[in-house]
């Protein structure tokens, strides 16, 4: 019987001994290789947080998926713009335009251009365009929405309005207009 205790003892001590052992050896594993490569972990990730915030900063809080957002917006209506600017040479074109409108509302026009002007870091030149037109207010009016109506980018300036000299005590209706505008062209 004392021979069974024996055995039952040293068969518990192999397995503590065992157990023991292993523990050992996954401590000696954690703390030479698991823990600094946790440690390197946290360092890489704290260091991506870090440039993360960086790069956020510098796009002034635009995130980059929100810069692509905007420029997918406002390339459909880049094609519109680059339409409306006209082509260099394309200047009769324009006064044509104007010419046939100022004929269908029964206005007198004057048109005037200055030399073509490089736009300083563009690809884009423009050029003042001063209007006077004489003519019945209601026409006047009619000119300037079909004018506004144009597939040409003309900004208007200056737009100045006053009772016509030609105004007769029985026609009061009759006024002069001077327009400044530039145009863009490409």
């Amino acid at each position: 019987m004392e021979n069974n205790f024996i055995k039952k003892l040293f068969a518990n001590q192999n397995i503590w001994l065992s157990a023991g052992i292993s523990f050992l050896i996954v401590l000696v594993l954690f703390y030479f290789f698991i823990y600094p490569s946790m440690s390197t972990m946290r360092q890489i990730s704290a260091e991506i947080h870090d440039m993360v915030g960086t790069m956020q900063l510098n796009t002034d809080n635009l995130l980059i998926r929100d810069t692509l957002k905007l420029y997918n917006r406002y390339e459909e209506k880049q094609q519109t713009f680059h339409e409306s600017i006209l082509a260099n040479g394309r200047q009769l074109e324009v006064i044509t335009a104007l010419e046939d409108i100022a004929t269908r509302f029964d206005i007198e026009q004057k048109i005037n251009l200055s030399e073509l002007e490089r736009v300083p870091r563009t690809v884009f030149y423009t050029n003042t365009m001063q209007i006077s037109l004489e003519g019945d207010f209601k026409n006047t009016m009619r000119f300037l929405e079909a004018m506004e109506q144009l597939p040409f980018y003309i900004n208007t300036e200056k737009i100045n309005i006053t009772r016509s000299k030609l105004s007769t005590e029985d026609n009061m209706s009759l006024i002069s207009v001077f327009i400044t505008a530039q145009t863009y062209w490409q």
